[in-house]
């Protein structure tokens, strides 16, 4: 009976210790599991954050990417505009150009034409070197220049003082200019006296023998009144009208 009992007790002791020895190792493994739930619960709030801010930073990456994107495109649409813009300056510029090469081979062409006065006006000014010289803009400046010269001298009675070369000596005259195509010339006595006009061979003056109808006394008496405007009468002078002469009356000179 007493051995028996003996052995029990032994087994029973193996028993317990072997327990003993499970129930630390799973407080251990417990204990483990437990450092790496927190661990892993610590390293998920980091990963959170983590993607939290790459979710940021994508986002803002794919607005600046689609701003970039708007930009590229507004910048790409200026950029073919200005091209555009810049090729019809060019025509424009082309066109110009041509207009006034033929606008100045025009006024050239009719240079001679002109009264004495604006010839010596517009020699320099014309003359190949000095329209070579200037660029666009300073040659569409002169054009309009010579155009509203011309426009003036157009409008108005001119009277003005030149030297004429009369039967080989030269003759200070008086000249009257009664627009851009007509003209009478006198000296200071009325000896020398004369009509001018343009024509297709340019511009021409003739004698007061040459010219029917022509006293000098009248064109003298034409410069006195242009001179004195408080002593203005009717006058008959000739006018050359359509290659004819044909006689008209000045009212108020």
């Amino acid at each position: 009976m007493f051995t028996v009992f003996f052995s029990v007790t032994v087994g029973a002791d193996s028993s317990f210790e072997q327990v003993d020895r499970l129930v630390s190792q799973w407080t251990d493994i417990e204990q483990q599991r437990s450092l790496i739930e927190s661990q892993w619960r610590k390293r998920q709030a980091v990963l959170d954050q983590q993607i939290i801010l790459f979710e940021a930073e994508l986002n803002a990456l794919q607005k600046a990417l689609s701003e970039d994107s708007r930009q590229t495109s507004e910048v790409e649409q200026q950029r073919k505009q200005l091209v555009e813009e810049q090729i019809q300056a060019e025509r424009d510029q082309a066109v110009l150009e041509a207009a006034l090469v033929v606008d100045f081979a025009e006024l050239k062409s009719l240079h001679g034409q002109l009264p004495p006065p604006l010839q010596q006006l517009w020699a320099d000014r014309l003359s190949d070197v000095a329209l070579v010289e200037a660029d666009t803009s300073e040659r569409l400046d002169l054009l309009l220049s010579l155009l509203t010269e011309l426009e003036n001298f157009d409008k108005r009675v001119a009277l003005h003082e030149d030297i004429m070369l009369i039967d080989g000596q030269e003759v200070q005259v008086q000249q009257v200019y009664l627009g851009l195509s007509q003209a009478w010339y006198t000296d200071i006595g009325g000896r020398h006296a004369g009509y001018g006009f343009s024509s297709p061979l340019g511009w021409q003056w003739l004698a007061h023998g040459e010219v029917e109808g022509l006293a000098p006394k009248d064109v003298l008496e034409l410069v006195r009144m242009l001179q004195n405007p408080g002593t203005a009468r009717l006058l008959d002078l000739p006018l050359r009208l359509h290659g004819f002469n044909a006689a008209a009356h000045q009212g108020g000179l």
